[in-house]
């Protein structure tokens, strides 16, 4: 079960051979079942049956802006960063990539 601030939604998962769980991705009309408010909103998580080893519970946050709101991201260090895709793909590779 899905539910955004403390309301549940419509919202699928599928499990793979490996055993790793995917949501499926969203439509627009789905997402606007979400009634997301502009901010931070709670998103809770729930897989299995509660009381039991299989059952577990994730809670998240989900901020809404505003197309005009201006943002500035940083890694958790605090340094700004100049490509996520870039530096990850050549950390993986063995490359140092700086920023």
């Amino acid at each position: 079960m899905v539910a955004v601030n403390n309301q549940a939604v419509p919202f699928n998962f599928h499990l793979d051979d490996n055993g790793y769980i995917h949501p499926n991705i969203p439509a627009s009309e789905a997402l606007e079942k979400f009634d997301l408010k502009p901010g931070k909103n709670i998103v809770d998580y729930t897989i299995g049956i509660p009381g039991t080893v299989s059952y577990a519970a994730l809670k998240n946050e989900v901020y809404l802006y505003e197309s005009t709101d201006k943002l500035v991201v940083s890694d958790v260090d605090g340094t700004l960063t100049k490509s996520d895709v870039r530096g990850m793909y050549n950390n993986y590779n063995g490359d140092d990539y700086l920023h």
